[in-house]
């Protein structure tokens, strides 16, 4: 039985081979573009597979990488500062651990107090209560890590009262004085003296005198501050009031301001016989530091500020004044520092405001004394991984210098590590501004470091390759001579277009050239060659077993055809299967060069 090769199943073969080439050959071209784009750009088009799979990566719980905790800081939860504190009343107390993303650790507090008994307590559950009295001297509360003894919170300063809120009817009588230990003053017998000083007492001890507002009606002849202390100016007559906003009560007293009847005076310097007693004598300079340093993180008072009279035993007392700026806060007792800046404050003589100095304030940054490095102990072998300091303490700041000091990979100026094989790399972040503070972390490197890693490669590199070794087993098996070779050629050429892939790599700006892409690139094209061998091998199976003379026929066009004869003439194809041509049993195969008409059946030899 002889069997026919068709024209038709001939061109059949040929489209099909056509569009295997174009295809492949776009796929070729599109992996080739993308490879040698910049990472910007290759990142967006990862993006969009990503995208699909988002929901599914979301929902993969990831193990956070521990963060060393380097500072702690303490703050008594719903409280307002200089809300007093009474005996029974409880506070939730906060801690919280810096730099962001600090594990939190183990920690106690400390109390300190000078009272034998005590005057607070923290339970388990870090709630303070207020157990005993100790208005005078504050009660320090702090923090401390466990671990660290040198890692700390600041001190919270506690004054706790009696058991009774302010309320009028406990406050026996309130009166100004020097001290505690001294008579009451602004009275006939004992009178504010010019240049004199004195505070305002509440004799019960319930509470203290800055729970208070305070006002004078003329502020030449008493000025009096936020927190009770009142200065005589000069002679006269003031009205101070005081008042406090809880149960909304208030006390006006009006004082006498006299001049001590033997003054000191510039042509006279001395000093009295009784140093307690003030002078008046209205300074005619004052002297100040120029500058006054203060580090973020720190408030600076102004009585430590260092201050001097012209003449010397003038009477003493500045106030201070400061425009709105953003480098600090002001309060009437000193300056909380904002950020890093320089602007100037002006010292007045409380006396005489005209008697002033100009004040350069330069808030800086602390000093640097340890960094962290914050990432992942991960990183893939693919994507790398930009790392992340912290320069402590806070408001710190510093430049980094980035090296790999064991394992195989590299880091450049901005922290962007590329590892170089699997295994683990430990990198340095170094203080540029000191080398001594310096610190480590040993990273694990691995395949994907995460799910959309994985996405990138699996789903685009890997997929991608498959598809183009696929479609160079179709071509070659289409066009190859010898069709048992098409495996080979086509394994062959998926190897070197991954290798071409990555050598293109070496030039796009933020890629990099990796070994490994090139093995994971040809494996996902083994497996494509070997899909296509298997959809190949099912598909002529079936057919074959449905119709096989119809398989036959495209069987033997399928031998036929070559890369020489795909691209010829109809004519020429005519000439190609003629006896002549093929020089064999003329009765062996016959072809239908008119594929339907049997008139011009022509009886020619084909390929087995």
């Amino acid at each position: 039985m002889s069997t026919t090769i068709s024209k038709k199943h001939f061109k059949w073969m040929r489209a099909l081979a056509i569009v295997a080439i174009v295809c492949t050959f776009s796929l070729f071209t599109f992996i080739m573009v993308e490879s040698s784009l910049d990472t910007q750009t290759s990142a967006a088009l990862t993006q969009q597979f990503y995208d699909l799979f988002r929901p599914t990566y979301d929902n993969i719980e990831k193990e956070p990488d521990v963060i060393k905790a380097r500072s702690m800081s303490l703050k008594i939860l719903d409280y307002a500062s200089g809300e007093p504190l009474y005996v029974g009343q409880s506070w939730q107390l906060s801690v919280t651990f810096g730099p962001t993303g600090a594990e939190p650790e183990p920690y106690h507090f400390v109390i300190e107090e000078e009272n034998s008994t005590p005057t607070i307590s923290i339970d388990e559950n870090n709630v303070l209560t207020i157990i005993g009295y100790a208005d005078e001297e504050a009660v320090k509360v702090y923090a401390v890590l466990d671990s660290d003894e040198s890692v700390r919170t600041s001190s919270i300063n506690i004054y706790a009262h009696s058991p009774s809120p302010i309320d009028k009817n406990t406050i026996q009588s309130i009166d100004l004085r020097k001290s505690k230990t001294t008579e009451k003053i602004g009275t006939a017998e004992n009178p504010l003296i010019a240049g004199g000083r004195a505070y305002f007492y509440i004799n019960d001890g319930d509470v203290r005198s800055s729970f208070f507002f305070y006002e004078s009606s003329d502020e030449s002849v008493v000025k009096v501050t936020s927190s009770g202390s009142v200065f005589a100016i000069s002679p006269g007559t003031a009205t101070i009031r005081m008042w406090s906003d809880y149960k909304d009560i208030s006390w006006e007293y009006t004082y006498d301001v006299h001049v001590d009847p033997a003054p000191t005076t510039p042509d006279d310097p001395s000093v009295p016989s009784d140093p307690n007693e003030p002078v008046y004598i209205i300074p005619e300079e004052i002297f100040v530091p120029e500058t006054i340093y203060i580090a973020l993180g720190e408030t600076y008072s102004y009585s430590v500020l260092n201050v001097s009279y012209f003449p010397q035993n003038a009477s003493k007392g500045i106030e201070v004044t400061a425009e709105d700026n953003e480098f600090a806060r002001h309060l009437p007792s000193g300056i909380v520092p904002q950020s890093a800046g320089t602007y100037t404050i002006t010292v007045h003589s409380i006396y005489d405001p005209s008697v002033s100095k100009e004040v350069t304030v330069v808030i800086s940054r602390p000093d640097a004394t340890y960094i962290d490095i914050l990432t992942d102990s991960s990183v893939s072998i693919y994507d790398g991984i930009r790392l992340n300091s912290f320069v402590g303490p806070k408001y710190a700041e510093g430049t980094m210098i980035w090296s790999v000091v064991n394992g195989n990979g590299t880091i450049d100026e901005n922290g962007k590590l590329q590892p170089k094989r699997i295994g683990t790399v430990v990198v340095r972040a170094t203080l540029a501004e000191n080398p001594a503070i310096y610190t480590e972390k040993e990273l694990t490197v691995q395949i994907f470091d995460d799910f959309a890693s994985f996405v990138r490669k699996i789903m685009g590199h890997c997929l991608l390759f498959a598809v183009l070794g696929f479609g160079y087993t179709a071509c070659f098996y289409f066009l190859s001579k010898r069709k048992y070779l098409a495996p080979a050629y086509a394994t062959l050429a998926s190897i070197a277009s991954a290798g071409f892939s990555e050598f293109l790599q070496m030039f796009a700006e933020g890629r990099s050239s990796l070994a490994i892409d090139v093995m994971v690139d040809s494996i996902g094209s083994v497996l494509g060659i070997g899909i296509g061998m298997a959809i190949i091998g099912i598909v002529c199976g079936v057919w074959r077993a449905i119709s096989g003379k119809s398989f036959h026929k495209i069987a033997l066009a399928y031998r036929s055809l070559n890369f020489t004869n795909m691209f010829k003439s109809n004519e020429t194809i005519n000439m190609l299967f003629s006896a002549d041509v093929y020089n064999r049993d003329p009765n062996q195969h016959k072809i239908d060069t008119s594929s339907d008409n049997p008139q011009e059946q022509s009886e020619l030899p084909a390929d087995n």
